[in-house]
Parts: C-alpha cells; sequence; structure tokens
C-alpha cells in the first residue's frame, strides 16, 4: 500500500507539474504552443524521483496514463490528445526497457525526452487542421489572443521546439540522475 501511494505521490505532481506549464498559455499563445519546454524542465523531477524509487516496468507509463486520466476528468482531454499522449508513455516504456536495466540511470534518461514530447500531442493538429485553430481558440481566449498566435503556425518554429524540448529534456533528466 505504501508503495501505491508513493507512486500516486510522484504521478499527481508530475501532473501538477505538466499543468502548471499548460497554464502558462493564459500568459501569451507562444507560451500555449510550446508549453513543452517548460514542461521538460517541470516534469524532470518528479519522473525522475518516481522511476528511481521504483525502477520498475511501467513507471515511464504511470505518470502519463494518470495525467492523462486528470485531463480528461477536468474535460481538457481531446481523444486525438489521449491516444497520442498514451501511445508516447508506452513507446517511452519500451525506450526505458530497450535502454538498460530498470535501475540504470541510463533507462530513464532515454526514456525521459520521449515522454516530454507530449505537450506537442495537444497542438498536433496546427499541422493537420489550422484552419480549425483561429475560431476555436477566439470563442476560448478572445479574438486579440487568437490573431497572436496566428503568425505561430509555423512548422520549422514547431520543428526546432520539438529539438529543444528534447535537448532540455535530456539535460534535465542527466543533471538529476547523475551520481553526486
Amino acid at each position: 500500500m505504501k508503495k501505491l501511494l508513493y507512486v500516486l505521490l510522484w504521478a499527481v505532481l508530475y501532473f501538477v507539474a505538466f499543468l502548471a506549464a499548460d497554464c502558462l498559455g493564459f500568459l501569451h499563445p507562444f507560451l500555449y504552443l510550446y508549453s513543452a519546454l517548460a514542461a521538460a524542465i517541470l516534469c524532470a523531477w518528479p519522473y525522475v524521483k518516481l522511476n528511481q524509487k521504483h525502477p520498475v516496468t511501467g513507471m515511464a507509463i504511470i505518470p502519463v496514463a494518470l495525467m492523462v486520466f486528470l485531463f480528461a476528468a477536468i474535460g481538457e482531454a481531446k481523444m486525438d490528445f489521449v491516444a497520442i499522449a498514451l501511445l508516447i508513455g508506452l513507446v517511452a516504456e519500451a525506450v526505458r526497457h530497450l535502454a538498460g536495466p530498470y535501475d540504470n540511470p541510463r533507462s530513464i534518461r532515454a526514456s525521459y525526452p520521449v515522454v516530454s514530447l507530449i505537450p506537442f500531442s495537444a497542438v498536433l493538429f496546427l499541422w493537420t487542421a489550422p484552419g480549425h485553430m483561429y475560431p476555436e481558440t477566439m470563442q476560448e481566449m478572445g479574438k486579440a489572443y487568437a490573431d497572436k498566435m496566428q503568425p505561430l503556425y509555423n512548422i520549422g518554429l514547431e520543428i526546432g521546439m520539438i529539438v529543444l524540448t528534447i535537448i532540455i529534456a535530456y539535460v534535465c533528466c542527466y543533471l538529476l540522475t547523475k551520481k553526486k
């Protein structure tokens, strides 16, 4: 029971960190579209702690699954986000398994950059249906906010942010797992 509570504690802290990064989007559209940068920093600590304390199968997917469940519970998870986030979590679990023993920091360092890509699944529709975003954003956040978001629909910027997020996630994870 104590182990389950510990796992849930770190998974909930992961969700809170992810939500905090996501809420930065209220400040500016750039921070909404590229919240993955902040999430890579804020979510690293709970993810690493969970995986260090319990080096077993499932610890890469559990915080992701709980986060998706909690976002769905508050009405903030569309089905495409749920599917892609869970797929990313499963890929992270596979990467962790392939990267070596679960008690080896290398496996955490390899899986966390994969998990850090989850925020991009929420804005993937910018590539698939860019015209759909403007009216939805205008309704939820107002015309001025939606107008600021339009120039940020840039695939080059998106790819750059994905690469930067992976690098930031790896560095954060490395710093948290290196031996002192």
